[in-house]
């Protein structure tokens, strides 16, 4: 039996592939916008999960990418810098095995491994900062 997402069968699937944008800001503040939440060096990653409906993992990612560079944009932030969002990579694919999406359909799922010594509210407050 072929792993899911991974026949020859042209039957479409569903997959929760999950996209990093990153975001990028250039020029100089309007002096007179600058407040207390200022952040010279301030940089950003999105982390995202979307759907797609492909044949395979290999084409689940391809439209990923596709979705990702289609959403990349430009807009000016309230220190009238312009801030460009852009596609930066899909970093895992998960097969959803239902065949229809519904309320409380699973889309994406990560085991994350550590060390028993860690307490879940310490594991739970670490996960929060990444």
């Amino acid at each position: 039996m072929d792993r899911p997402g991974t026949s020859n069968s042209e039957e479409k699937k569903w997959f929760g592939v999950r996209i990093i944008n990153q975001y990028t800001i250039s020029g100089e503040p309007n002096p007179s916008a600058i407040d207390a939440f200022y952040e010279a060096d301030y940089a950003a990653y999105e982390e995202s999960i979307i759907i797609v409906h492909a044949v395979s993992f290999d084409e689940a990612y391809a439209i990923a990418e596709q979705i990702g560079r289609q959403n990349e944009s430009t807009y000016l932030n309230r220190y009238h810098q312009t801030v460009k969002k852009s596609y930066f990579d899909s970093i895992d694919c998960f097969w959803l095995p239902d065949s229809t999406i519904e309320s409380g359909t699973e889309v994406y799922s990560n085991i994350i491994s550590t060390n028993r010594s860690i307490t879940t509210e310490a594991f739970i407050a670490d996960s929060q900062t990444m």
